[in-house]
């Protein structure tokens, strides 16, 4: 893999043809480096700057924090320069707000009052949602992933910027990072992550709160960005709802570092 001194001279971006060189190249071991142990898929390195690239660049991008309006705005290059510069600097930051949030936590009951005073919020170009996605460092984007990140930081709890982007959840907790784990039995207040047919090839498309069980399963849930009904897109309905799935969907259960 190219070392993080590397220097990239253009900048990349999506042409007919795709562009290539061995700048390409190190961009896409780049992404792969960092896609390991994140849920995400590696790209593969042909050394072409197509679709697929720029898609998997994105992602990595979300998982490690970073704005995607920048990448927007500049390109692969400088977003490549920036994800290297988010990978140095990363532990010592998350290592002292971590402990510092954990110092303030409380319980599963403070971050559900704050998602039921969300219920009926939509419009991910308007507040609240612009400004739960401002705080994850993101525009205008699927937002279930901001609003559950947000519910979590009202209460005290850490949880990190990254988690816009579902996957990154799920490969977390599984991991054992930030204190959160995979519980087999839910309750309020964990997480769920769900998984639709034909959304995606990720691990997961959604993510909620669950409200209430019934019978050792979630009976309801609260969810950003979904729909008020069965009809509308269920990963990505632009509002806030509660919802009964019955199981439906259910990839994982998540249990937060609660402390009280």
């Amino acid at each position: 893999m190219t070392s993080s001194s590397s220097k990239v001279h253009r900048r990349l971006r999506l042409t007919s043809p795709n562009l290539e060189g061995p700048d390409v190249v190190a961009l896409q071991h780049a992404i792969n480096a960092r896609a390991a142990g994140r849920g995400i898929e590696p790209v593969e390195v042909d050394g072409e700057y197509g679709p697929d690239t720029r898609a998997a660049l994105r992602r990595v991008v979300y998982a490690l924090g970073g704005i995607t309006s920048y990448f927007d705005k500049h390109g692969a290059t400088e977003t490549y320069q920036r994800i290297v510069r988010l990978q140095k600097r990363r532990p010592r930051r998350w290592s002292v707000a971590a402990k510092r949030r954990r110092k303030k936590a409380t319980g599963a009951a403070t971050v559900l009052s704050w998602a039921r005073k969300q219920l009926g919020v939509s419009n991910r170009y308007a507040n609240p949602v612009k400004g739960w996605l401002a705080k994850c460092g993101i525009g205008a984007a699927p937002w279930c992933g901001a609003f559950v990140v947000n519910a979590l930081r009202a209460a005290g709890v850490s949880a990190p910027s990254s988690w816009v982007y579902t996957p990154t959840i799920l490969s977390d907790a599984r991991a054992g990072r930030y204190g959160y784990r995979i519980v087999s039995t839910p309750e309020p207040g964990d997480l769920v992550l769900f998984k639709w047919p034909g959304v995606s090839g990720d691990t997961c498309d959604h993510v909620g709160l669950v409200e209430t069980v019934d019978g050792g399963g979630m009976n309801a849930s609260i969810e950003g960005n979904t729909s008020g009904s069965t009809g509308g897109s269920q990963h990505n309905g632009d509002s806030c709802q509660r919802k009964f799935r019955n199981g439906y969907g259910v990839v994982a259960f998540v249990r937060p570092p609660y402390t009280a």
